[in-house]
């Protein structure tokens, strides 16, 4: 709730529901956590376009190693979420 809270909503009610309902459709569960909020969120909300390798770890982590749904959640093309993930050694 914090995190709907603290956000701007520039284009007010009906950008909330948009990040309401992509939340509900990236959801794994019958409950809405806070990465499937943060993933619905507009890109311009974060401090950088990227994300960090240990950010990608835990995303794919949480799509249990599904790269092209870490992907979606990440609002990214697949290509772009692979390059975030660090390179496996061996």
């Amino acid at each position: 709730m914090a995190k709907l809270i603290s956000y701007p909503w520039p284009g007010n009610v009906r950008e909330l529901g948009s990040v309401l309902y992509r939340s509900a459709a990236m959801a794994r569960g019958d409950v809405v956590e806070l990465h499937d909020i943060e993933a619905a969120l507009p890109r311009t909300l974060h401090k950088r376009t990227a994300l960090t390798a240990d950010e990608a770890t835990r995303t794919l982590e949480s799509y249990d190693g599904n790269i092209s749904a870490a992907a979606r959640a990440a609002r990214v093309p697949r290509s772009t979420f692979r390059s975030w993930l660090p390179k496996q050694v061996g």
